[in-house]
């Protein structure tokens, strides 16, 4: 095998292992698309498909078909985005909305801990200043005192 032919293998796909298909119908998919091969590029195509070796028909990914018999047959350039571009970029965009809402929940989470931790902490500066305040007006009570009035004297 030459090296042109291992490199066309790494790039050609049978067209009956590409599609799905009722049971009913096997005979009829393989009939049809059995020895089709799909491959990357025209490159591939023509290297499957002239090759005395191999020498099936083959079709690349743009619509290109190639036929031993030596007819080659054209594909459509896409005509605006096609349906399954679209829904492909569908599915990326609901992916990334998963993604997006898993890390907005995650921040809403880190958000609330924070919160109950700032909540806390005012709370205990607020008793901490109570508590100063307690201490100085017990420090007036106990210097305003007779007692210590007499044992100043």
């Amino acid at each position: 095998m030459t090296a042109a032919n291992r490199l066309a293998q790494d790039k050609v796909r049978l067209a009956i292992s590409l599609i799905g298909y009722p049971e009913e119908v096997a005979n009829a998919m393989s009939f049809v698309f059995g020895e089709t091969l799909i491959c990357d590029d025209a490159e591939s195509a023509k290297l499957v498909t002239f090759s005395s070796a191999v020498g099936v028909k083959s079709v690349t990914i743009d619509g290109d078909v190639y036929d031993p018999s030596g007819t080659l047959s054209g594909g459509a350039a896409p005509s605006g985005s096609g349906v399954l571009v679209r829904v492909q970029e569908l599915l990326d965009a609901e992916r990334k909305l998963g993604e997006a809402l898993g890390r907005l929940q995650a921040l809403e989470r880190e958000e609330q801990r924070t919160r109950q931790g700032r909540e806390q902490w005012k709370q205990l500066a607020k008793e901490v200043e109570l508590k100063e305040h307690e201490l100085a007006l017990l420090e007036q009570q106990v210097a305003g005192s007779n007692s210590a009035r007499v044992s100043a004297a």
